[in-house]
């Protein structure tokens, strides 16, 4: 084993040394990056563009706010397992699940990559969840069996002159869609580009413009003298530099306000076209930008469901599979284990859409009530019926004999035999006749 990890390092080190002279580190410690920047983060465009930020928290909090849960072989939840609590509860002793999987998916909108390293106990058991800064790592193919591997380097800066290297098997990597290199994601911040720096401009313009004094035109008349021209020049500039005051107009002399018109509904409409641009980059719905103008939503119900299904599955059903490839052994994959979040809290819809939902799943038997009392955030009822699945009582089994339904016996009054289409009981019109066989004899 030691003998082919060293021809693995010699292959990656002669590719990696092209440009850096550099040397490999134990893949099983993180002492490298103590006290470094490993899991740090610092995006410009995310920082100072309203609209790119606006999204990628968005996206960024609802993954990393949706439930995950570890499914058994039963379809259960698995709670008392060390590996579901690295990725629900405690991620590292710096960070909990929710800031690791929010750190991870904002690395993926601004760098179009988000890594994780899994560090291993002496057992090789998942010890520890770290986010890995995206300019660090550096995926690399082994020339001897193509295999994939990642170069993470170390220390504060790229200049250091350590690195990682680490096997696929040890690293969750979530990206957006890959270009040429078939490996590492496209930044949607690298797509938008063009339009970014176009908004850049637009809003300097816009800060320049609005930041100008105001400007006057003076016109004379022919017998206004040398002093008096003198003057209300004076008198124009002291207005301007005291920012407003008093102008005093003498006759023969006429100050006029060159208007500095905005052109707002240029603005505006420039303004909903960037909006568009970046949230078609980031394949959201327009709505979630506040543009509210031919939505095409009759509902916010409509509107989640697209999100939910254009946007969000794709992006946890990455995550699904890295987590299902990285954190569980192949017995457990062979045995039907598997990782799952839970959309269904971002489909619940208004009160009056949930109750019929939920008196449907009831009539019709495929929700029991305490799953209803799960998905509304209630604890479970103790009541022996709360977990059984009930059937509407005026639903019956088309085959079902009809002598077998509910009020079909004979004497129930009122009830219907649709076998005979006769009224079993009581007759309407004649209290000594029975519609089973003419007159009744008492």
């Amino acid at each position: 084993m030691s003998t082919r990890w060293e021809k693995f390092k010699s292959v990656f080190k002669e590719q990696a040394t092209t440009t850096n002279k550099s040397s490999p580190v134990n893949v099983n410690t993180m002492s490298m990056w103590s006290g470094g920047s490993l899991w740090g983060t610092g995006f410009s465009t995310v920082e100072t563009n309203e609209t790119v930020f606006s999204i990628v928290t968005r996206l960024a909090n609802t993954v990393s706010a949706l439930p995950l849960d570890l499914i058994d072989n039963t379809g259960e939840s698995v709670w008392d397992s060390s590996i579901a609590s690295l990725a629900t509860k405690r991620a590292n002793p710096n960070m909990t699940a929710f800031e690791l999987w929010n750190k991870v998916e904002t690395d993926r909108n601004t760098t179009g990559n988000g890594y994780v390293y899994i560090e291993r106990d002496d057992l090789y058991q998942p010890k520890y969840l770290w986010p890995v800064k995206p300019e660090l790592v550096t995926p690399m193919i082994n020339s001897m069996d193509d295999t994939l591997w990642y170069r993470f380097q170390g220390g504060m800066d790229i200049s250091t002159d350590k690195f990682l290297l680490v096997p696929a098997s040890s690293v969750i990597h979530v990206k957006h869609i890959t270009g040429t290199s078939h490996i590492k994601g496209i930044s949607p911040l690298d797509v938008l580009k063009g339009a970014l720096d176009y908004d850049s401009q637009v809003l300097k313009f816009q800060l320049s413009d609005m930041t100008k004094r105001d400007s006057f035109t003076i016109q004379y008349d022919t017998n206004v003298d040398e002093k008096k021209r003198k003057a209300a020049v004076d008198n124009v500039r002291s207005f301007i530099k005291e920012n407003g005051g008093v102008l005093f107009s003498e006759r023969g002399v006429t100050v006029d306000t060159i208007d500095r018109k905005l052109a707002s509904q240029d603005v505006a409409d420039y303004d909903s076209i960037s909006r568009r641009r970046i949230a078609n980059a980031f394949n959201i719905p327009i709505t979630f930008l506040n543009e509210t103008s031919d939505s095409g939503y009759k509902s916010s119900e409509q509107m989640m469901i697209q999100f939910v299904q254009m946007t969000l599955t794709p992006i946890i059903a990455q995550y699904e599979q890295q987590l299902n490839d990285k954190l569980l052994t192949s017995r457990q994959r062979s045995e039907y284990y598997h990782w799952r979040f839970n959309v269904n809290g971002l489909l619940r819809g208004d009160t009056s859409a949930r109750k019929d939902f939920y008196q449907t799943g009831i009539r019709n038997g495929f929700m029991t009530p305490n799953e209803i009392r799960e998905m509304e955030g209630l604890k479970p009822s103790k009541d022996k019926n709360a977990d059984k699945l009930f059937i509407s009582g005026d639903l019956y089994p088309i085959d079902m004999d009809p002598e077998k339904r509910k009020g079909t016996a004979t004497g129930a009054v009122g009830s219907v035999d649709r076998n005979h289409d006769s009224i079993i009981g009581a007759h309407p019109n004649d209290d000594n006749k029975s519609t089973e066989g003419g007159d009744n004899d008492e």
